[in-house]
């Protein structure tokens, strides 16, 4: 069987529920969730609701035997 690596292009817009103290420290702790999980599911605690996803492929190459 052949092994082949697939590039895929991936886009994502979610709205995150997060517990603060200021808007800015929401905004930081969103963006650390992003850092962490972005492109996956994040956390039940911050009540995930996707909005829009998008992916496509780039390319597709064979590997090589080694």
């Amino acid at each position: 069987m052949k092994t082949y690596r697939i590039g895929i292009h991936f886009e994502e817009g979610v709205v995150l529920g997060v517990a603060a103290e200021s808007k800015e420290a929401a905004e930081q702790i969103a963006m650390d969730a992003v850092d962490d999980y972005g492109g996956t599911e994040y956390p039940m605690k911050f009540n995930q609701k996707c909005v829009h996803r998008e992916y496509f492929v780039t390319d597709i190459t064979e590997e090589q035997d080694q």
